[in-house]
């Protein structure tokens, strides 16, 4: 094997070479964006290897700091281009943590993240199969009422600070050997399919939901104009024609209302009411302001009618595919109660939601 690793996810960056059996590493202090691409061209160079003579990248995609993810995704994707046949392999530092523990039951593994939500993995036989951002009670009930041990890097033991974690000493060929196991399982990724993984938005991010959320105004769709450009660009193969929205908004009881922020429509929501129930028909969010909060908010208003109006259920449909919206549905106390194959133009099925009063 002939592989370039690369970690920059935290302050100290790791950068490995391997050659064969030879494995060489170096660590770099940030600036990442200065120095990375050095202490990558010293290894290569060392070890008599060239970008476009390497059969394997690695990168640590995540969690961890955000500048130093994207720097290393960058990287590597940019050397993809130039070397199309070398395969890649995307790791978390979740793996790495993982690597290094001994124990075959179920468990999790915490890494730090700069404030009292740490980043969280559920880890199963071995394989990781969710994360999630907990705060450390959360993390102690959920560990406690699943019977799970909590694992972290001692690195971070001062950080975490937590008498409930068990710390587990990273060796020093995680990196490569992880790396390889990988590869040997064929576990490898597409360049298009290569980014960084995020647990929870960047502080710039989170900052601009919250702006977006205190300053949407929730209004009646008073015209077609209000809707018509947002139903476009979220459906543009399905998006209903403009006879069809303009009998939606006329009828007596079926009732739009969309969200508007800075003087722009950015989204849109649709329900009917009929007899002792409400059906959502549609909800619709403008690119830009999806993962906001914008949707769940609208839901949310709807839903405040829902238990003011003399009704006893509501109802929607969403595609079996769309595993955000369920997991959103299923927050605010919707339940699946039957599946529509074939509902969708695409072939897709749907599942049936319903919220009950009582």
């Amino acid at each position: 094997m002939k592989a370039l690793c690369i970690n920059s996810s935290s302050s100290i960056a790791e950068v490995c070479v391997i050659n064969g059996e030879q494995i060489s590493s170096e660590f770099v202090q940030s600036p990442h964006s200065e120095k990375l691409m050095v202490a990558v061209d010293k290894l290569l160079t060392t070890s008599g290897l060239e970008v476009q003579s390497l059969d394997t990248f690695c990168v640590v995609v995540g969690p961890g700091s955000f500048t130093g993810v994207r720097i290393a995704v960058a990287t590597i994707k940019g050397m993809a281009v130039v070397n199309k046949v070398a395969k890649i392999v995307s790791l978390t530092n979740f793996d790495l943590i993982a690597k290094n523990v001994k124990d075959s039951h179920d468990y999790l593994t915490v890494l730090d993240s700069g404030n009292e939500d740490r980043y969280v993995a559920l880890f199963s036989n071995g394989v990781c199969k969710k994360m999630f951002p907990m705060n450390d009670a959360e993390i102690k009930k959920y560990a406690t009422e699943n019977n799970l041990k909590i694992y972290a890097n001692i690195v971070e033991k001062e950080k975490l600070n937590n008498s409930n974690f068990e710390y587990v000493v990273e060796e020093s060929n995680s990196l490569s050997s992880l790396c390889m196991e990988k590869v040997n399982l064929d576990e490898v990724v597409n360049l298009n399919d290569l980014a960084p993984l995020y647990i929870k938005k960047s502080q710039a991010e989170r900052a601009r939901a919250e702006k977006i959320l205190q300053n949407m105004q929730i209004e009646k769709a008073s015209s077609l104009d209000d809707i018509l450009p947002i139903e476009n660009a979220c459906f543009p193969q399905t998006h209903w024609s403009k006879e069809i929205l303009q009998e939606e908004l006329s009828s007596n009881y079926k009732f739009y209302y969309v969200a508007k922020y800075e003087d722009s429509n950015i989204a849109y929501i649709g329900y009917e009411k009929i007899g002792d129930a409400m059906n959502i028909q549609k909800v619709a969010t403008l690119e830009d302001y999806r993962n906001c909060g914008v949707a769940s908010k609208l839901v949310s208003f709807v839903l405040d009618k829902f238990m003011a109006d003399d009704v006893d259920k509501i109802l929607l449909e969403v595609n079996v595919n769309n595993k955000p919206a369920i997991k959103l549905y299923e927050k605010m106390g919707f339940n699946t109660i039957s599946k529509r194959d074939n509902y969708y133009k695409n072939g897709d099925a749907c599942f049936i939601m319903i919220k009950n009063k009582k």
